[in-house]
């Protein structure tokens, strides 16, 4: 039986195409994976830190008292920290909503308790 050379060179074209597309659909599939993955993470550390900066928050506060900083001045400086930790909560929101319009996420979030709740339930599912 003969063989002819364009029989050769077609087969090796097709199978040349076929491991082609399936590396690029296994790659896709495993960049959608890390892509989610980071993204979890990322929120995950958002939560942590609002946590931490909470609870050095109240450190200073309670440093505050105890050192006999004047009540008025005390009451001026938790007011201004809770202002300014409220727009910062804010830009984040905003800063996630306009991430999660090109992520892999179709979540859209409107206020803080809403972010926290996606966050818990990305804590439960890693927990599992």
């Amino acid at each position: 039986m003969e063989v002819h050379f364009y029989h050769l060179a077609l087969g090796f074209c097709l199978g040349f195409l076929s491991q082609y597309i399936l590396d690029y659909i296994l790659s896709w599939n495993s960049a959608h994976a890390w892509q989610l993955k980071a993204e979890s993470a990322v929120l995950v550390l958002l939560a942590m830190c609002t946590e931490s900066y909470t609870s050095l928050l109240k450190i200073k506060y309670d440093s505050m008292i105890q050192l006999g900083v004047n009540d008025n001045l005390a009451k001026t400086i938790k007011i201004m920290d809770e202002e300014s930790f409220r727009i910062w909560k804010i830009s984040v929101l905003e800063t996630i909503n306009l991430a999660y319009e090109k992520g892999t996420y179709d979540v859209k979030f409107f206020n803080w308790s809403e972010v926290m709740k996606h966050i818990e339930t990305i804590r439960r599912e890693n927990v599992k």
